[in-house]
């Protein structure tokens, strides 16, 4: 049996609107910047080649289009009302989907989704790292959102690869 070609299709991430940005998004502008970063990252990661011409096409040729539905920062900190401080947390999320689908016909291989989230040991030693807690930085910031990214990416080519090349 032949092993298929595997081409890259479209990589899309998601505009987020879930009421969680505006808790996690400070400054503003840090949204469309890390959504950027993801989408290099990204680019960077599923390094293949665009889908050959209608001729060249295979029977077996394969085509990877990658989706991030949705994605989180993470947050912990507190929200005052009146004399009650109600804790805030939640930990960094990162959600990615591939479809799989065949060029010859474009019919849907499969559908693949990974939701990745740093344990919650991990999580919590960076709130109470000395950084976040005294300089006030992000508790995730973009570098450690770029290592949860990879790891969500990992994931996801491990199990398009067990679809593909099984």
């Amino acid at each position: 049996m032949t092993k298929p070609r595997v081409y890259l299709g479209t990589i899309a991430i998601v505009p987020r609107k879930d009421i969680k940005r505006f808790i996690e998004n400070f400054p503003a502008d840090t949204d469309p910047r890390l959504e950027s970063a993801f989408h290099g990252t990204l680019r960077e990661i599923f390094a293949l080649p665009p889908p050959p011409p209608a001729d060249d096409i295979r029977k077996t040729d394969l085509c990877i289009d990658i989706n991030m539905p949705g994605y989180n920062t993470g947050e912990a900190s507190e929200l005052h009302l009146w004399d009650l401080g109600v804790p805030l947390i939640w930990r960094p999320k990162i959600e990615l989907r591939a479809r799989l689908r065949r060029l010859s016909n474009r019919k849907t291989v499969k559908i693949v989704s990974i939701t990745e989230r740093p344990a919650w040991r991990e999580y919590l030693s960076q709130v109470f790292f000395w950084r976040t807690v005294f300089v006030q930085r992000r508790v995730f910031d973009e570098a450690d959102m770029e290592v949860l990214l990879n790891r969500a990416s990992l994931r996801l080519l491990e199990r398009i690869a067990a679809v593909a090349y099984r």
